[in-house]
């Protein structure tokens, strides 16, 4: 709520109602406060992904980052998809 109270004061016309303001645009502030503290959003189900045990065999075989960069440069699902399976523990499991 701060940070879009900060915000709506920081616009070149403060809104006179800044809660209804901060209603109204709350998908693209959540999306502004999310990038500048760093958090990522998964917009997949990764559960059901077909992808998903084939990706975890290659985590575990190539290691994250040679999995994140396979394909020469930085991919992003493939980062988004090593993050949600590290954070349920689906990598190595409870032996690592």
């Amino acid at each position: 709520m701060e940070f879009g109270k900060k915000k709506a004061s920081q616009m070149p016309e403060v809104p006179g109602l800044p809660l209804r303001w901060i209603e109204v645009n709350f998908e693209d502030l959540r999306s502004q406060w999310e990038k500048q503290n760093g958090v990522v959003r998964s917009s997949k189900n990764w559960e059901s992904d077909p992808r998903r045990q084939e990706w975890l065999d290659k985590i575990r075989s190539l290691g994250f980052a040679a999995f994140i960069y396979e394909d020469g440069g930085l991919n992003k699902e493939r980062k988004e998809f090593y993050e949600w399976a590290n954070s349920k523990n689906l990598i190595w499991g409870a032996e690592s």
